[in-house]
């Protein structure tokens, strides 16, 4: 996550869609970066920085806000083997409980279930995991300008920072997971589960599994 007061942007840094990187070429240009922490945390979703912004008395509506999206079937790839190294994460619970590609999606959704949401609803400070979470208020009203396929970066946001005012900035590539082709890891089941997870990424990215 970056605000800039000065600029008016802010991004939403959705995890494991290039995110790091884009967190690392707009730094500069920040004046609040994410920390480990609500309500600054890294991946704080839409629905909870807008509420920060109210209690400060800013207006979210001011401000240019983006984040991104990701192909799902690759983006779970990437999830499980980031899970694999990242002990402190909420994911590496899933692996572990799992550890087989298989499992870990079948479980997924119990697990979201059981982590992420109470009652049907987000649990506080939590973020979800789709776009319809992270991007929109619990009532489906969409709070972010910007929802930027992560395979349109480099073509789409030059044309945000020119909007901006800010000159262009070459994203860097960090943080990826080192593997093969999404489409080698999935079972029709398993293929299937990602896209009822991921109905709004899929439709708002035009994606399909290929």
């Amino acid at each position: 996550m970056r605000i800039s007061h000065k600029y008016k942007f802010i991004f939403l840094s959705n995890p494991r869609c290039g995110s790091t990187s884009i967190r690392q070429a707009v730094a500069k240009h920040s004046d609040i970066s994410s920390v480990s922490q609500y309500p600054y945390h890294h991946h704080t979703g839409a629905r909870a920085l807008k509420k920060h912004f109210d209690e400060n008395q800013w207006e979210w509506n001011d401000y240019l806000s983006l984040t991104t999206i990701r192909n799902p079937w690759d983006r779970v790839v990437s999830i499980y083997q980031y899970s694999k190294k990242q002990t402190n994460s909420i994911w590496n619970k899933l692996y572990l409980k799992t550890n087989s590609f298989d499992r870990f999606v079948e479980a997924l959704p119990d697990f979201l279930n059981e982590v992420v949401y109470a009652g049907g609803h987000l649990k506080a400070g939590q973020r979800g995991i789709s776009i319809s979470e992270f991007g929109f208020s619990q009532g489906g009203d969409r709070l972010i300008n910007h929802i930027i396929p992560i395979e349109q970066i480099d073509k789409k946001l030059p044309e945000i920072l020119n909007e901006l005012g800010l000159p262009a900035i070459e994203v860097p590539r960090v943080n990826g997971t080192v593997r093969g082709t999404y489409h080698e890891y999935y079972t029709n089941v398993t293929q299937e589960i990602v896209s009822e997870i991921f109905r709004e990424d899929i439709e708002l990215g035009k994606y399909f599994f290929k």
